[in-house]
């Protein structure tokens, strides 16, 4: 649950800020990790459950085609450009939030209960 609780204090840090546009992670160094978008897709899940209705800001999939402009993308990534340690990040360059799937997968699998390890 480390993980969620990250994400969910990385969604808090950009609730100030204004949105941008960017979703090109590329251009920050980052490799996308389709891979893991499964996983990300249930930390966001879990993270909305936790928020107040209605929420603070909204978070949605940063591959996803139909996100509103206002959404606080969030992105899997490869550990390429992440810090050893890291494993939610904020570029306040795109108001974006990046989880580094492998290391939340293995945390997931390490620390999570059965049924939510049954998703990575």
């Amino acid at each position: 649950m480390t993980g969620v609780a990250s994400l969910l204090c990385a969604m808090l840090g950009l609730a100030c800020n204004d949105p941008s546009s960017s979703s090109d992670i590329a251009r920050y160094g980052l490799v996308a990790a389709p891979s893991g978008r499964p996983t990300v897709q249930v930390a966001i899940g879990l993270v909305r459950k936790i928020l107040p209705d209605p929420p603070p800001l909204v978070i949605e999939a940063g591959w996803s085609s139909n996100r509103s402009e206002r959404a606080v993308p969030v992105h899997a990534v490869a550990a390429q450009a992440l810090g050893r340690n890291e494993l939610v990040s904020i570029y306040s360059d795109c108001r974006c939030i990046l989880v580094k799937t492998g290391d939340l997968a293995l945390l997931i699998r390490e620390r999570a209960p059965e049924r939510l390890a049954s998703v990575v």
